[in-house]
């Protein structure tokens, strides 16, 4: 080959060359990588990345109130459901109107059967009509030297009532009243009953005539043994009242 021809040929090499973006000195790996700075790599996003938590609703303070059980109801149900609960307020109120009544029958009738205190008893005889009122003042006897009592006795009820104070007896002294009915012809006194006195404090007595009096003439109380005396011998005159 002529050194013409020879020249061709490296000439025409390096025009394909450079056509291919070869240069003389670069491996084949260089021409074919690509030029300029490398393009950024992108990432996967990781789990979770990129997702925008949504906020959960705060609970709301206080009762929640649920909706009426007659909001989904058809008309004619709803009308029937108002109806049943007037009924039953009414019904509730009746009930009630009805207990308190009864209670109070029941009430009255136990205070009824209940027996009354001497107070008690003391208040209605002083409001009879036949009311008969007798003062006691001391008999001689030293346990009554500082007492003061009083005598009521209703004839239509045949009851009496005593009350003494400021006697100067022990519990355990067997007081009995006496009443002297002017009535009779051997004016003998009748026992209208027995009663113990707490020292000198007030005693309300009530007592239970022996016999059906016709009058109180006189009364007498007297200290007497156990049991006391169908007769008084008036040994020990406590109180009397003036004839």
């Amino acid at each position: 080959m002529n050194p013409r021809s020879l020249l061709v040929g490296v000439l025409l090499g390096l025009l394909v060359a450079a056509a291919g973006g070869w240069r003389p000195g670069r491996s084949a790996e260089a021409v074919d990588a690509p030029s300029g700075p490398p393009e950024p790599v992108q990432e996967l996003p990781t789990e979770g990345a990129g997702i925008v938590p949504t906020a959960e609703p705060e609970p709301t303070s206080g009762p929640q109130s649920e909706p009426e059980p007659t909001a989904s109801l058809a008309g004619d149900e709803r009308a029937e459901l108002e109806r049943l609960r007037a009924w039953t307020d009414t019904r509730e109120q009746e009930l009630l109107t009805e207990l308190d009544q009864a209670f109070s029958r029941y009430e009255q009738q136990l205070l009824a059967n209940l027996p009354l205190t001497p107070e008690q008893v003391l208040e209605g005889l002083q409001a009879a009509p036949d009311l008969v009122h007798r003062i006691l003042e001391p008999g001689g006897d030293p346990a009554g030297a500082a007492a003061v009592g009083e005598l009521y006795w209703s004839p239509g009820r045949d009851q009496a009532v005593l009350v003494v104070e400021g006697l100067a007896v022990s519990p355990d002294l067997q007081l009995q009243v006496f009443a002297v009915d002017g009535k009779r012809e051997d004016d003998a006194p009748v026992s209208l009953g027995l009663f113990h006195a707490e020292g000198a404090q007030r005693t309300v007595a009530v007592l239970e005539p022996a016999l059906p009096l016709g009058s109180v003439a006189q009364v007498l109380v007297t200290a007497e043994a156990p049991g006391g005396r169908v007769v008084s011998l008036q040994e020990r005159l406590v109180l009397a009242s003036l004839r």
